[in-house]
């Protein structure tokens, strides 16, 4: 078993995904940072995109071998499309998030919280991608 697999054995058997007694949960953890990395690259695609500054391609390829680095940490050998699956449900999971915070911001919490609902099944769909099924996890945060 290579190493990265076997220190990820300690998030199934404590069953809350963590990595010392305080964490909020590995996963949890990770799924935001890679969030905030997409979110960022997007951020330097769409300002070289509009003001032709080539530290924004500079920027943009920093971040993407930083999230690389960080989703091969618990992905690298998920099988076929599965690597690709989970940096996508980040992606989903941010605008996700973003959407909520929009429509809290004129007021509507229903469909604000119809995002929260989505964003919980596309956390779950990551967790499950890489590998955990839902039982095996703790969804709720102990901060």
């Amino acid at each position: 078993m290579k190493k990265w697999r076997k220190k990820m054995e300690i998030f199934k058997k404590n069953n809350d995904m963590k990595i010392i007694e305080k964490d909020v949960g590995f996963l949890q953890d990770l799924f935001g940072s890679l969030k905030d990395m997409i979110a960022y690259e997007d951020h330097c695609f769409d300002s070289f995109a509009s003001d032709g500054n080539e530290q924004d391609l500079k920027d943009l390829d920093w971040m993407r071998r930083m999230r690389t680095f960080h989703l091969d940490l618990v992905s690298k050998e998920i099988k076929g499309h599965g690597w690709c699956k989970v940096k996508h449900l980040c992606r989903i999971g941010k605008g996700l998030q973003e959407e909520s915070a929009r429509f809290l911001s004129i007021g509507n919490l229903e469909k604000a919280k119809e995002c929260a609902v989505h964003y919980k099944e596309v956390y779950l769909k990551f967790v499950e991608t890489l590998g955990y099924k839902q039982g095996e996890i703790n969804m709720e945060t102990k901060a």
